[in-house]
């Protein structure tokens, strides 16, 4: 597919406005969807659990992208001699039907064997069994409709169709594999259904209200309450299942009164800044102390009163106006932690103005800086954390106390919510580890805060945050580039993939930071439902956004701000996914006089994801091989990367980026490393031609070709290590290509350029568009790439045409980039851009749209419609 060019971009999402104006009047169309967690919910093989663990066996029923009829995906069962596939409930004790009722479902199998036949059994509460005759499959076709009348079945005495525990899908003789997709039992008159895939959204968002405390429950009374005792969630668990409460305040006090160093380091009391411990005290009052919101009075009285002495002594310096005086965009430490802090500062004001014993206190308000405590130096004996105040001089006079802390950080967090929504969000953009602190953080500023404001605006931002992330995601993984990323190879270990299965109805994540996310009131909009569970539907396009974090060329820094991080608000750095059903390829565009922080600059990835598997994905990397051969990736490094439509080109940076971090954070050695390409294993096959690499993955293709000369100055070994002072060649511009411009390592999941500096380029196509992998190859194989010389030898420009497009790309230098021949834009004229989410830079009006849908975020007046 040829990527759009600019000027078509605005055409067609003027066209996009102007439909949705005309169609928003016109009734909306009942859409279908698919969950990635469909298949371990409902579908499981006999003799196997029904929702077996992470790193499940090959032989558990797993969601199919490829070989499907209806939505997303079908139910891939690999029977392996087993004879059925059994229907379940998901968290339900049985299904309600009638003997009306019919089973229908799309059936496709291999293997077959001649006589085949299906037959469905039902199973009541009381155990009887109700089974059908024998229904011959034909191997004729790829796909069979299959219907079974319910009223047909032969069923014993008092067999009772309104309590269905089971159903099984019995194969005779068993084929190696069947796909079951669109399956659902119906009634013989209305719309009443029970869908296990292809659900419909109204009866999806109905199943997760439904199913959500069962869900929950089944987390805290297995995978909770059987982590070990620093884990404060199994007593959080105990309290919410109203379980050996004594017994758990006895502990509970225990831990908050001890004096113990050793304890309190344990359980991250010792440092004010422990992404768990403020939040999990502030969790216990909310939810189980006397005004609690979830089992009030759960808290004895002196844990409660134990929960405020520590929350006291943890944010009295932390709590400092300072802070709230300065811009939205100024973070101590870390996104996260600063974020930590300024939800924890509005939730503890908010508790302690209304409690007599503390409402009447004055903070300190030092002024000197935020940040106080914010400080990586421990005793080895106790792990108690120390360090010095900022160098700020004081400016706050008078006495305030929790209700004007309250009345200051409630409108900084309004303001700090509108600005990421005019400017985009956020530094840590879909970092794996770290989104599952910022997103609980912000649940609970939903969840706690009285302001009518603050919760509206807090949830108009997680819808924001949803809507953001459901379209640029495919199987509930999150594409594009990501920051912070730290090396994460399967997306099952992704913060944001187990916060969105329990989002939208699946299995609850396990982690302690995400106890009350569990328990939230938030909820998405319907229309986030549609897209994130309907991806074909929503095609292919581009999604573009502002991505925040370039720094504010200021030095000196003001004083106060030593631990502190200056964001320029009107960043240029652009973030760029071509998001398709079968694929997502995205990256970060840079400007090359950007100045950037240490959270900007830290483990970047860029590169592709395949819905195949959660561990399909194919990215640039440094790679770092050991004295005993062992080959490895690094998570740091810098690129410089450009894309447009399905053709990405991305270099490590020569240098590095320029860096200004705050006066007490080290700046990181920025030297460049051996760079290569991580290939894994989630694709399906592999051929090399011409220095290309080609790979198949489900419904997708990818090229990748390092492009280096013959002639290489490098310091990496096997490029000839040349001085160019000695260079001899021929009078052209155009330099020879290395034909085999890489090397793969033992187990051949890596590739290691000759030359760290080599460009990439990464070009997908869709089986839709290019038919077979040999006609993909055919086409790139033919298009146009040379490589230009500059002054010095060994350096180049790259010219890559594909699709009717010209990319050029000066790999020696910064030069910014260009497309058909124009240098391209790192200041859009949009925070959000794509045919789903759109808003004007700046405006803070933002347009969700999914199909004839559409909802407005007005975060300027805080309103939806």
């Amino acid at each position: 597919m040829k990527p759009p060019s600019p000027p078509f971009t605005r055409t067609v999402a003027a066209l996009f406005a102007a439909a949705l104006a005309v169609a928003e009047a016109q009734p909306v169309e009942t859409t279908r969807g698919d969950a990635w967690f469909d298949a371990e919910l409902s579908f499981r093989l006999e003799g196997t659990p029904p929702r077996p663990a992470r790193g499940r066996p090959a032989a558990a029923v797993q969601p199919d992208y490829v070989r499907k009829v209806q939505g997303d995906s079908s139910v891939r069962c690999p029977l392996e001699g087993r004879p059925a596939v059994e229907l379940v409930p998901a968290y339900r004790e049985a299904w309600t039907m009638g003997r009306d009722w019919r089973l229908r479902f799309e059936l496709a199998a291999s293997d077959l064997p001649a006589g085949a036949t299906c037959a469905l059994v039902l199973i009541d509460a009381g155990g009887r069994q109700a089974e059908s005759r024998p229904l011959g499959l034909a191997a004729a076709t790829p796909w069979r409709h299959v219907e079974f009348a319910l009223a047909e079945l032969s069923a014993p005495a008092g067999f009772d169709f309104a309590r269905i525990v089971r159903a099984r899908l019995v194969f005779r003789p068993a084929p190696a594999t069947v796909w079951l997709d669109d399956v659902r039992f119906v009634a013989a008159a209305g719309d009443a259904e029970i869908a296990l895939t292809d659900l419909r959204t109204a009866d999806r968002i109905a199943r997760e209200a439904d199913t959500r405390m069962a869900r929950i429950r089944e987390l805290f009374t297995s995978k909770i309450s059987s982590q070990p005792g620093t884990n404060l969630s199994r007593l959080f668990a105990n309290l919410w299942l109203d379980r050996d409460v004594a017994a758990t305040n006895r502990e509970l006090l225990a831990i908050y009164t001890s004096t113990d160093p050793k304890v309190r380091a344990d359980y991250g009391l010792e440092y004010t800044w422990h992404l768990a411990a403020t939040p999990m005290l502030t969790r216990f009052y909310f939810h189980f102390g006397r005004q609690g919101r979830r089992a009030p009075g759960r808290l004895s009285p002196e844990v409660e009163q134990a929960i405020l002495r520590l929350l006291w002594e943890r944010t009295e310096l932390k709590n400092d106006l300072h802070a709230a005086h300065q811009s939205t965009w100024n973070l101590t430490g870390s996104e996260n932690h600063d974020l930590n802090a300024k939800v924890g500062n509005v939730l503890v004001s908010q508790i302690f103005r209304h409690e007599p014993d503390y409402a009447s206190r004055v903070l300190p308000n030092r002024g000197t800086g935020p940040g106080s405590g914010y400080w990586f130096h421990k005793t080895t004996d106790t792990g108690r954390y120390h360090g010095p105040e900022g160098r700020a001089q004081p400016t706050l006079t008078g006495a305030l106390r929790a209700a004007d802390h309250y009345q200051a950080w409630t409108a900084f967090m309004k303001e700090y919510l509108r600005e990421r929504a005019r400017r985009g969000f956020f530094l840590e953009k879909s970092s794996p580890g770290y989104m599952k602190y910022t997103t609980s953080f912000l649940q609970d500023l939903y969840d706690f805060a009285e302001d009518s404001e603050l919760r509206t605006l807090t949830g108009m931002f997680l819808d924001l945050l949803w809507a953001e992330w459901a379209q640029d995601q495919i199987r509930g993984m999150r594409g594009g580039a990501k920051t912070r990323e730290g090396g994460v190879l399967d997306f099952q270990q992704d913060a944001m993939y187990g916060m969105a299965t329990l989002l939208f109805g699946g299995p609850a994540p396990a982690h302690p930071s995400l106890t009350s996310y569990l328990l939230s009131d938030y909820r998405p909009p319907d229309i986030i439902w549609e897209l994130a569970l309907n991806r074909t539907a929503a095609g292919a396009y581009a999604y573009i956004s502002h991505a925040p974090g370039e720094e504010r060329p200021e030095l000196p820094r003001p004083p106060g701000m030593e631990r502190t991080l200056l964001c320029n608000p009107d960043s240029r750095l652009k973030r760029y996914s071509w998001v398709t059903p079968e694929f997502i390829l995205g990256t970060r565009m840079d400007h090359p006089l950007a100045v950037h922080s240490h959270l900007s600059s830290g483990s970047c990835w860029e590169g592709i994801i395949f819905p195949t598997s959660t561990r399909a994905m194919i990215f640039p990397r440094a790679i770092e091989v050991t004295k005993n051969g062992t080959w490895r990736m690094e998570a740091e490094g810098t690129t410089r990367s450009f894309q447009s439509g399905p053709v990405l080109i991305t270099q490590q940076s020569r240098g590095g980026v320029t860096v200004i971090n705050p006066d007490w954070f080290p700046r990181a050695v920025q030297d460049s490393k051996p760079f290569g390409v991580y290939l894994g294993t989630g694709h399906d096959r592999l051929e090399e031609e011409q220095g290309w690499i080609f790979v198949e993955a489900g419904d997708a293709f990818l090229g990748v070709r390092p492009v280096s000369g013959r002639y290489q100055v490098s310091v990496d070994a096997g490029s000839g290590n040349k001085d160019w002072v000695d260079y001899e060649g021929a009078a052209t511009l155009e330099e020879p290509l290395d034909p085999m411009p890489y090397e793969w390592s033992p187990d051949r999941t890596l590739v290691r350029l000759k030359d760290r500096h080599a460009p990439i380029i990464f070009e997908a196509g869709r089986r839709v568009d290019e038919g077979t992998l040999a006609a993909f190859k055919q086409r790139l194989l033919g298009n146009r790439l040379t490589l230009t010389k500059i002054v010095v030898p060994g350096h180049y420009v790259l010219t890559y045409v594909s699709g009717g497009h010209t990319y050029t790309f000066n790999a020696a230098n910064t030069e910014i980039p260009r497309l058909d021949g124009q240098p391209i834009d790192y200041f859009p004229a949009r925070t959000f851009d794509s045919p789903h989410l759109s808003s004007d830079y700046g405006s803070g009006l933002v347009t969700i749209s999914a199909g004839r849908r559409r909802l407005i975020l007005d975060f300027p007046q805080a309103t939806r419609r």
